[in-house]
């Protein structure tokens, strides 16, 4: 019945009212190239700019040419992205309860479900991500630690769609190269099945990428540099990740888009904190609750050196790498 409540709750905070949506470039032109598709005018083999200056992948068309079959209306398209963000809460409890039992499968259910920025970003037709973590994480679990082996033949390839979605993606690299390091005595001949299907994910991108030139790779890192409008960016250590890690965990400062475009003519005059006292204080409690969650998961993990361990480790590795990276 809880479950049922949260899901309810995710289901009409995400598909409810779709119209009240950004729908911006990024959206538009993604819409395009899914008619393109679905119209039969084109067959999309890359999609929207990436915010390094190069073409994504063409995987979000192939996805986002469902809702366009039915019709042109991006108000559907909004909803079926919202549905899809609402399977990822299902995903994500189940995954969960497998490891952790149903009452920390449910709170994190609920806490994904009812987050602002997750129902933010649920709307964004370009943002398919929410769909793909779970069935990622999920997949290398069951493959690595309960060994199974369908899983082992589509951990890899789920991460390879995954990053072919967005680029983003790419930050769950080091938990597979962990679960594949930790069950390398138990992988099978269908590991090396899930190489080959991965590589078969990436053909259409492998024919646009060299339509557009990217094989010839000093030209790409040109490209690459002239998107940052030329301005080195030296590798050091800045908190601006974790701070952002802890905004988009508390929930605070979903305002700050709108606060931003209104500020936009004169950056100047934006306000130096227009939070409320309570998001603050919200925030400052988050940060608080996920790093001693960390240090406890890091303090078990060292003493126990259990069957559950590993997992832990994929868990910490799945909290810090992106704010970090």
């Amino acid at each position: 019945m809880a479950l049922l409540a949260i899901m309810l709750l995710a289901l009409g905070l995400r598909v409810g009212a779709p119209g009240v949506v950004e729908f911006k470039q990024d959206e538009a032109n993604l819409s395009r190239y899914a008619l393109d598709l679905t119209h039969g005018r084109a067959f999309p083999l890359w999609s929207i700019d990436s915010s390094v200056g190069i073409r994504n992948p063409p995987i979000a068309v192939y996805v986002m040419a469902l809702p366009y079959l039915i019709s042109s209306d991006p108000t559907l398209a909004t909803a079926y992205v919202g549905l899809l963000s609402t399977i990822a809460v299902l995903l994500l409890y189940c995954v969960t309860r497998r490891y952790y039992g149903v009452r920390v499968a449910l709170i994190a259910a609920l806490l994904y479900a009812a987050n602002p920025w997750a129902v933010f970003y649920a709307r964004k037709i370009w943002d398919l991500l929410p769909l793909f973590i779970p069935l990622i994480v999920g997949s290398g679990l069951l493959a690595f630690i309960d060994r199974k082996r369908w899983a082992q033949v589509l951990h890899v390839p789920l991460l390879a769609l995954g990053i072919q979605v967005h680029f983003g993606a790419a930050l769950l690299i080091p938990i597979t190269l962990f679960l594949i390091i930790s069950g390398r005595r138990h992988l099978t001949r269908w590991f090396a099945l899930s190489l080959v299907l991965s590589l078969l994910t990436t053909i259409p991108y492998a024919f646009g990428a060299a339509q557009l030139g990217y094989f010839d790779v000093s030209a790409t890192l040109k490209r690459i540099s002239a998107s940052s409008g030329n301005t080195p960016h030296p590798i050091g250590f800045s908190l601006d990740g974790l701070q952002a890690a802890a905004l988009l965990t508390a929930g605070t400062e979903t305002y700050l888009p709108a606060v931003l475009q209104a500020y936009s003519d004169d950056p100047l005059m934006l306000p130096d904190s227009t939070a409320p006292l309570a998001l603050r204080t919200g925030l400052g409690m988050w940060i608080v609750i996920g790093l001693s969650a960390s240090v406890w998961l890091v303090i078990r993990t060292v003493r126990r050196r259990d069957a559950r361990a590993l997992i832990d480790v994929v868990v910490l590795l799945w909290a810090w790498i992106t704010p970090l990276v």
